[in-house]
């Protein structure tokens, strides 16, 4: 996904829940699924996007994520 795909998901969405990780960040992979769990179940008007943080550099730095 580019930055300017997921600026126009976001425009063309009710709402966006970005969710950052990374390739070894274990309490990400923890946390993921309970994430999902919930805002499945309360807020399924949300797109849900997870995104490498290291994969995904342009975004990670426009979103100002840093480190995960």
């Amino acid at each position: 996904m580019t930055l300017e795909q997921l600026q126009q998901t976001i425009r063309e969405e009710v709402g966006v829940l970005l969710y950052f990780s990374g390739e070894n960040c274990n309490v990400c992979h923890a946390l993921r699924p309970k994430f999902k769990e919930v805002f499945d179940k309360e807020f399924p008007q949300l797109k849900q996007i997870y995104l490498d943080a290291d994969d995904n550099p342009e975004i990670s730095v426009h979103y100002s994520v840093f480190s995960v």
